[in-house]
Order: C-alpha cells, then structure tokens, then sequence
C-alpha cells in the first residue's frame, strides 16, 4: 500500500527542523561542500547551506520561506516540481532528479540531486533533504560575453605588458615601432626613439637586492609613463633596466627635451644608489635617434642608431643624453 504525504497537514516551520538544529549533523550541514537544502512538504525552504548560496547567489535569508521551484527554478522546470510536491508519495524516496538552477544573476547551472524525506521522531515525514553537486554552468549571452571580453583583456595584457613593471613590453614595442615606422613613411614625418638605461643598475641589485631591484625598475617606468603627455607617445620596457620610448611626428630637439624631463624626474624620484659613481640617487642614460622613416626600410635601423647614441651617453659619464638625428 502507497504512502501518499498530505502537504497540508505538515507542520508550516520556517525554522530548522529540532531533529538537527542543535546536532552535529546542522554543523556537517553547514560545513560540506555539497549543495545542501531543506523543504517542508509544502516546498517553501527551511534550510540553506553556504555551498547554496554560493551557486544561487542568494543568501539564506533571502530564500527562507520561498517556495523553491517560484525562486530558483526556471518557468518550465517549476511545473513540473509543483506537481510533483501536490502528490508526494513517501515509496518514491529517494528520488533521483537533474534540475537547473537560475540565480539572482540570471545565470543558470545544472545540478543534480538525490532528495530524501526526513522523518520526526514519530517516523511522520515533515521535512525533504535534497542533497546535490553541480553538473554545469550554463551563462546567459551577455554574461558569457562578459566572461569573453574579460578574458581578452587578460590575453591582451599578459602578451603586450610587462609583468613586472606594468608598462608595454618588447613585442608590443616592435608592433608599435613598425605601424608608427610605416606610417610616418608615407606621412613624411620625423619619429624618434629614445633608448633609456639605468645607470650602474647592477650594483644597486648587488647593494640592495634583487627586490629593490624590482621596485626601482617599477618606479622608474611609471615615472617614464608619467612623462610621456600625448597619446601617441608609447613607452616599453625593452629589457631588463633598458626602456624604449617612441615620439611620433617630434624632431631630435622635441625628443631631447622629453629626454630631460624623463631624466628630471627620475632624479626627483631620490632613489637612493650608494653603488652609483655619478650620483648618490638613481640616474638613467639616454640615446636618441631620430629620422624620417624610408617605408622599405627596417625600422630597426631607428633602434641601431638610438643603442649607438645610449652607449656614447654611457662612455661620456652617463647620467646624461646623447642624440643622432
């Protein structure tokens, strides 16, 4: 003979059932990482764990007297639950289902569940434990897009900026230095290049550690990007304490004085540098090269010239600048 439950006649309790409320089993309840909730036979919810409200995004508060398919069930799954809870029938426990949950983000996640009744102390059904794991997530398209898009930004990131300092990196460099190169070509316009390295920067890492090493190198690219005022002025780190700066359409003595302010301002960083021999506070070396781009040409003719005119600034003193152009 069935035993069919008669959801009118259970007791309406918005709490947690006594059978667990001050048990070891509320505590385990609380504390699994499977998705847990508690119905009365009327299918409003009594219990939900954290590892619920961590899909559904809804908090336990916000869910507690809820009949469950109105909340978390789309429209075409909560019918079929509503039925379902109309006619319970305690030989069908437990029950096998896969459902979709739709959260207060609008996503929607695939779960499956094993549901079983929970009895008083007079082995009357009153409570029905769905106990379940998520099968899958399945985003509505402006979130999946949203997810794209953020995914994008971190490729384009990871392949175009430096770890370390945060500014463009030597492959973003090249890329700029051919469209600018190319360009100005046809345009008939001067580019220059300003090459940038950190004097004695070795006997700071010896000095102070690779760490402040670390730290001198960041402040000094920010200081550099911070220079940099147009929007088409581009800064990159070009390897280890060297820094490459392109300046579209700005002749030799355009890039000489962005140079000095590059140079002003790192000194007014006042890092301090006992190993430096020019210097008691971190100082930079910069050639500069400048020309009117030749479209056949190699680009990297500009960056030749701009290393020449670094290693002339070095062999000079460094701590100062040195043009070709």
């Amino acid at each position: 003979m069935q035993t069919i439950i008669n959801p009118r006649s259970s007791k309406q309790s918005q709490v947690m059932p006594p059978l667990l409320s001050n048990s070891l089993a509320f505590k385990v309840l609380e504390s699994v990482g499977t998705l847990v909730m508690v119905v009365d036979l009327q299918g409003r919810i009594i219990f939900f764990n954290p590892a619920c409200e961590a899909i559904a995004q809804y908090s336990s508060t916000e869910v507690q007297g809820c009949i469950f398919w109105e909340k978390l069930l789309p429209a075409e799954e909560a019918e079929i639950a509503r039925v379902r809870f109309a006619s319970l029938d305690a030989h069908d426990f437990p029950y096998h289902s896969t459902n979709h949950w739709q959260g207060s983000t609008g996503d929607r996640v695939k779960i499956n569940w094993t549901e079983t009744l929970l009895l008083d102390t007079h082995d009357v059904p009153q409570y029905v434990i769905f106990s379940g794991f998520l099968l899958e997530s399945i985003l509505e398209p402006s979130a999946l897009y949203a997810q794209l898009q953020q995914a994008n930004q971190e490729l384009n990131r990871l392949c175009n900026y430096d770890h370390l300092t945060q500014i463009h990196n030597r492959r973003c460099f090249d890329h700029r230095l051919a469209y600018e190169w190319h360009r100005l070509a046809r345009e008939q316009q001067v580019l220059s290049v300003l090459i940038c390295d950190i004097d004695f920067f070795k006997a700071y890492n010896d000095i102070y550690g690779h760490l402040a090493g670390d730290l001198c190198l960041k402040r000094v690219a920010s200081a550099i990007d911070l220079t940099l005022q147009r929007p088409a002025d581009f800064a990159a780190r070009f390897g280890g304490e060297e820094f490459a700066i392109i300046l579209p359409n700005t002749d030799i003595d355009g890039a000489r004085y962005i140079a000095k302010q590059i140079c002003d301002d790192i000194k007014a960083l006042q890092i301090v540098h006992e190993g430096s021999a020019v210097s008691n506070f971190v100082t930079i070396s910069c050639g500069i090269s400048c020309l009117i781009p030749v479209a056949q040409d190699d680009p990297m003719i500009l960056v030749g010239f701009a290393d020449h005119a670094l290693y002339e600034a070095k062999r000079l003193g460094r701590d100062r600048i040195y043009g070709i152009g």
